[in-house]
């Protein structure tokens, strides 16, 4: 049934309807876990997939693109469907479209068959994802919701970290159908359980979807995203042109935009230098996220020669202490406000970096761990405070287009991670050899590490950048808060 959104009259806690506002949590949560992992699980099964489908590497390479691909195209469209229809209704159909999905992908007997699947999939994680923050930040009063943005930011982060590792245990067990098909009963509890507790808030101001606007977008986007994914294997003319074609509809789409009554992107809000600045930390995260989901393992696997079960135990020191911490740091975001962990968090992830940037041969394992539990801490800290930064700076009917433009910046950085990742180190490699390198060279691994050291500076430098803003940013406001406390005593 339809509620009316009101900020002022969400449930406080200790008024009886604290139960109802955790189930409401859990809903979410395991919905946005699950997304998360999709996101980056299926990594692990391709070259099995190629095998038993008898098609080559570079073309099952689609069953991972194509959930990108529509995810990425799609979040943003799916954040206004929530400020138009209700985000309670569109996550809905959301969870619907994802578990759907995920049977057809689980039973798909070709490839062509699978792609399409992971497709619906896509669009149901968009649909779901964009709307998630918007859910807790309409059922949660402003005392306790950094706490609940901190634990989807958890599961948001942790599902993206983990997703390779659950991938290789569920191939210990079963075919690489059962990656998809252990979404299903999932999915069918999380839907009915949505159905009983969920409330879906009609917007008070709707307005009407920008179909033109909405076009545009997901066009451009989806040629910006593909071309962007595509140049981590290739730099043809043909992807250049095709990264030019999006960004020339991005720029239509933009004159459309400044002209449209009901915009599916509000261009106003890009005027507002603290939501730009928090978008892009949170893109920094993601960023090296990406990356370092495609270097990390050859370091482990083949620079210091570990099983694959043994590299995934180093590989989940992140997600395990990002998943302690970031409850915890959204619960004192609430207490001494959100700039401090913020920042702290983000200095712990620069320091990380630099520090995985110089593993060599020799490196002790017990440094190893103390980087990645440092990185961790800062990937906890940062997330619940500046999703509550996020979303506390947006009005009532834009929390699902603010949600979704963050879900965006999330998947699109773990794309531009990736590919900058990729290009940095076998650039690099191809340079210290002298002739194209676009994989480990046995035999040599001073040559990759190298390069890997190269690529996390860089991706240090990034998050660093974030941090600078973010101070900035910080001491701005105490200057702000403190000029306006003297006008009000004098």
């Amino acid at each position: 049934m339809d509620e009316e959104f009101d900020a002022e009259v969400v449930p406080r806690s200790g008024d009886g309807h604290g139960r109802k506002r955790l189930l409401i949590l859990i809903n979410v949560l395991i919905m946005t876990l699950m997304v998360s992992i999709d996101g980056s699980i299926v990594g692990v099964a391709l070259p099995v997939m190629a095998e038993e489908l008898g098609v080559s590497m570079g073309d099952v390479q689609w069953v991972n693109t194509a959930y990108l691909l529509v995810t990425c195209a799609a979040i943003l469209i799916g954040g206004r469907l929530g400020d138009i229809y209700g985000k309670v209704r569109i996550f809905m159909i959301g969870v619907a479209g994802f578990t759907l999905g995920s049977l057809l992908c689980g039973l798909a007997p070709t490839l062509p068959v699978l792609v399409a699947a992971r497709a619906l999939q896509g669009l149901g994680a968009a649909c779901a994802f964009s709307n998630n923050q918007g859910i807790i930040t309409e059922t949660y009063p402003s005392n306790e919701r950094g706490h609940a943005l901190g634990w989807v930011a958890t599961a948001a982060s942790v599902g993206s970290l983990i997703g390779p590792t659950l991938g290789g245990l569920i191939l210990s067990v079963t075919s690489w159908g059962g990656i998809f098909l252990v979404n299903v009963p999932v999915g069918v509890v999380m839907f009915a359980m949505g159905l009983k507790i969920l409330p879906n808030r009609k917007p008070k101001h709707p307005g009407a979807l920008d179909k033109p606007g909405s076009a545009l977008l997901f066009c451009s986007l989806l040629l910006v995203v593909s071309a962007t994914t595509e140049l981590q294997q290739t730099s043809t003319p043909l992807v250049w042109g095709q990264l030019a074609l999006g960004i020339a509809l991005l720029a239509a789409f933009v004159a459309v935009e400044r002209h449209a009554q009901d915009p599916v992107f509000p261009l106003g809000v890009l005027r507002n230098k603290g939501l730009v600045l928090n978008m892009f930390t949170l893109f920094s995260l993601f960023f090296v996220i990406g990356g370092q989901s495609m270097v990390l393992p050859f370091f482990f696997q083949d620079a210091r020669a570990l099983t694959a079960g043994e590299a995934g135990l180093f590989m989940t020191v992140i997600p395990i202490v990002t998943g302690v911490v970031g409850p915890t740091a959204g619960a004192l975001s609430d207490r001494v406000g959100c700039y401090i962990p913020t920042c702290i968090g983000l200095l712990l992830a620069a320091l990380g970096e630099l520090g995985i940037s110089l593993w060599g041969l020799e490196t002790s394992w017990a440094q190893v761990v103390a980087t990645l539990v440092v990185y961790g801490l800062g990937s906890g800290l940062f997330n619940a405070p500046n999703n509550s930064l996020i979303m506390g700076s947006a009005a009532a009917d834009d929390l699902g287009f603010v949600g979704g433009f963050a879900a965006f910046a999330r998947n699109f950085g773990q794309v531009c991670g990736l590919t900058v990742g990729t290009s940095v180190l076998y650039g690099n490699m191809s340079a210290q050899l002298g002739y194209p390198v676009t994989d480990y060279v046995e035999g040599q691994p001073e040559v990759f590490l190298s390069a890997m050291s190269l690529v996390f500076v860089v991706f240090a430098a990034v998050v660093l950048l974030g941090f600078a803003g973010t101070v900035a940013r910080f001491l701005r406001v105490r200057k702000s808060e403190r000029d306006a406390a003297r006008r009000l005593n004098g």
